[in-house]
């Protein structure tokens, strides 16, 4: 459970305060904080806001790593619209998709990585989820899958 929000505080500073040591800063840090921060201006029901319960100003700014480069937004409309325009997060979606349709864990080398790059790119094109799942169940790697 997280303690209560300080008078002068926000939500955001809790989190970093409770998340700036280790073992926690290891993956908050640089993945889960930076993600949820641009959430910040939606309270837990999902309604806007620009300020915390207790008056402070919502704080939803900030940096994540996509495709190798620093993006910076301003809440999650911001976040989203970079995340829809990078490669690392097309690929990311189509190989979870691979392995959801193929029933199995994309580790099998080059051939699956070159798979997951040819539907990362169909998915960036805007290629609709119906028609990328049919691309993938008329390829060889869903068809004749060796033992």
């Amino acid at each position: 459970m997280l303690p209560p929000i300080d008078p002068n505080s926000t939500n955001r500073k809790r989190v970093e305060q409770l998340t700036k040591e280790a073992p926690c800063s290891t993956c908050h840090t640089a993945i889960i904080n930076p993600l949820g921060f641009a959430f910040e201006t939606l309270d837990g029901y999902g309604k806007y806001r620009t300020m915390e319960p207790n008056g402070q100003a919502v704080d939803a700014t900030g940096t994540y790593t996509l495709d190798g480069n620093p993006v910076s937004y301003d809440g999650p409309v911001s976040l989203i619209k970079s995340m829809a325009a990078s490669k690392q997060a097309h690929e990311c979606f189509s190989e979870h998709l691979i392995e959801y349709v193929y029933g199995r864990d994309t580790s099998d080398g080059d051939a699956d990585r070159n798979l997951i790059a040819q539907a990362g790119l169909r998915s960036k094109s805007n290629t609709s989820v119906k028609d990328l799942i049919i691309e993938l169940v008329s390829t060889d790697a869903f068809t004749a899958r060796l033992p």
